[in-house]
């Protein structure tokens, strides 16, 4: 439980930590790595606006919220099994 805590806690604080708006997404990942995300995000998302990531597709923040679901989904897949 701690430790899916911190796993979401930890990046969303490197992330936050950036200026209004967030560091722009195509200093960190290239063209490829943002279409994948884009299909990951979709997966992921939610029918409820709570369930939904909210944050703009042209910041790092929306790629820390896919990052970081992916991440507690299969920590929590591994630890249920």
């Amino acid at each position: 439980m701690q430790l899916s805590a911190l796993l979401k806690i930890v990046p969303m604080n490197i992330v936050y930590a950036q200026p209004e708006g967030g560091q722009p997404i195509e200093e960190v990942f290239d063209e490829e790595q943002i279409e994948v995300l884009h299909k990951i995000n979709h997966k992921l998302e939610g029918k409820t606006a709570k369930q939904r990531n909210n944050n703009s597709p042209k910041t790092t923040k929306w790629a820390a919220w896919i990052i970081g679901v992916r991440k507690v989904m299969t920590l929590n897949k591994y630890l249920l099994a």
